[in-house]
């Protein structure tokens, strides 16, 4: 079959023969159809995964600003030995960077430790 309307019709005559209960399906055509479904899922999940990294950027922020608010004093006292702003900016970004390192490393640590329990009755079988 070298054109795609033989191909085409002897679909049609395989799913229109009533003296045999057959059916003809084009494996391409499928398969184009199941990464059309796969597409909308992929982009539905990309949005979600936006939408998630976007409250986790505003609580983070929140939390550094809740703790310059209540570090008013400290500042200042810091401010009166002679730091610059340059150098309390820096300790803030790095109480925010440790915060957020440690959180990275425990969501690794949780993540595989959760596979391992998960993927072991999967072992089993």
């Amino acid at each position: 079959m070298d054109s795609k309307s033989t191909i085409f019709n002897l679909q049609r005559k395989i799913n229109n023969n009533t003296q045999e209960p057959l059916s003809a399906i084009i494996p391409a055509l499928a398969v184009k159809d199941l990464w059309k479904f796969f597409e909308i899922v992929q982009v539905t999940l990309n949005i979600i995964s936006t939408i998630v990294v976007f409250i986790g950027l505003l609580g983070m922020l929140s939390l550094i600003l809740m703790g310059v608010q209540n570090r008013r004093k400290e500042m200042a006292i810091l401010r009166s030995i002679g730091a610059t702003p340059f150098d309390i900016g820096k300790l803030i970004v790095g109480e925010a960077a440790i915060v957020c390192g440690i959180s990275i490393g425990l969501g690794v640590v949780f993540l595989y430790v959760a596979l391992f329990i998960l993927s072991q009755p999967l072992y089993d079988t």
